[in-house]
């Protein structure tokens, strides 16, 4: 449970340094890249079929009140990036990555860091 703990109080001072630190566009992209590696982390199967795909399972609206910005700053954002051929749109929840790196330079941040922004899995063992 420490452990656990611990994981989640990460987590929570990673989001802390995304809401202080951060732009707009940076915001957007490491929730992108965050939605990803989860994605791929609890659901490798589907993440496999759908290659680079992120599906955000909240509306733009509240997407907007959790990244601390306005839909339209973050419709903007997604515009821009779609027009940069970082990602394309397929639906308004749905994207496709298409510059990963790229994606990863614009949230401001590597992808190791961006690893460590989701548990990592650890198992106790009992002797």
């Amino acid at each position: 449970m420490l452990l656990s703990m611990l994981d989640e109080l990460e987590i929570a001072q990673n989001w802390m340094l995304l809401l202080g630190c951060q732009s707009v566009s940076e915001r957007i992209a490491t929730f992108l890249l965050i939605l990803r590696h989860r994605s791929a982390k609890f659901q490798p199967d589907s993440v496999e079929c759908l290659g680079n795909s992120v599906t955000i399972p909240i509306s733009r609206r509240d997407m907007a009140a959790y990244l601390g910005t306005t839909v339209e700053s973050i419709s903007r954002s997604i515009q821009e990036m779609a027009r940069h051929r970082v990602l394309s749109i397929i639906n308004p929840q749905q994207f496709r990555i298409l510059d990963e790196r790229r994606l990863v330079e614009l949230s401001g941040r590597d992808d190791t860091e961006m690893k460590l922004s989701v548990p990592v899995e650890r198992t106790l063992r009992t002797t």
